[in-house]
């Protein structure tokens, strides 16, 4: 985070250290305090399209997240609820019945997802424009030429640092 306080921050990581939240603990909690400045975020974990309500990584994954929001309330996004409950309209599909069966368990719908963890490019696209989104509405950036309603186009630069950001998880 050193010389870059002033560029807005995402962090979107904890995926991988599931099974030992205090590590996770630790590693968050120094990454956010490397950056002191208000423009940054800390993302929720996301549940794989195998692990739905009642399953054990389900169940950390969900302790991990509201320790996050408890922690970093002022910065925290619940990301993970936003892919399984509004990526799809977001993205103008109709959600097939493998999509709706997976909501109603709490897990990612598989037609954004290129595996069980992943999201697919297009999905990543819609992320992508959804944080634009949230970066400028909470005043983390500032565009006056675009209209909060409608995210800007991101260029093919920020959707590649977007795109390898989610898929590096």
């Amino acid at each position: 985070g050193v010389g870059f306080n002033k560029f807005p921050m995402f962090l979107w990581v904890g995926r991988n250290n599931i099974a030992d939240q205090t590590v996770l603990d630790r590693d968050i909690t120094s990454i956010m305090s490397k950056f002191t400045n208000y423009r940054k975020l800390v993302f929720s974990v996301l549940n794989a399209t195998n692990e739905p309500i009642g399953s054990a990584n389900y169940i950390r994954i969900i302790a991990i997240n509201n320790w996050l929001a408890e922690r970093f309330p002022d910065f925290y996004i619940d990301i993970r609820r936003w892919i399984i409950q509004d990526l799809l309209a977001y993205m103008g599909r109709t959600p097939t019945p493998a999509d709706i069966a997976n909501i109603n368990q709490d897990a990612p719908p598989p037609q954004v997802m290129a595996d069980t963890l992943h999201l697919t490019p297009e999905a990543s696209d819609a992320l992508g424009h959804y944080l634009a989104y949230i970066y400028r509405t909470r005043g983390m950036v500032s565009d006056a030429t675009q209209d909060d309603a409608d995210p800007p186009e991101l260029t093919p630069e920020m959707k590649e640092i977007i795109r390898v950001a989610a898929v590096t998880e």
